[in-house]
């Protein structure tokens, strides 16, 4: 499965758009995920709850 892969070329293996080693991206996630901060995001004002 891994060597077809390999054939078919990089652009199939890591996408398009992805630069870096196929893996990159898999590297980029965080460890642990991570909690959205309510407090920091409202969408909505005051005055239109």
């Amino acid at each position: 499965m891994r060597r077809r892969l390999r054939e078919k070329g990089p652009e199939w293996t890591r996408g398009p758009d992805v630069a870096g080693p196929p893996r990159c991206r898999a590297v980029r996630l965080p460890a642990e995920p991570v909690e959205p901060d309510f407090d920091a995001f409202q969408p909505f004002s005051e005055e239109d709850r």
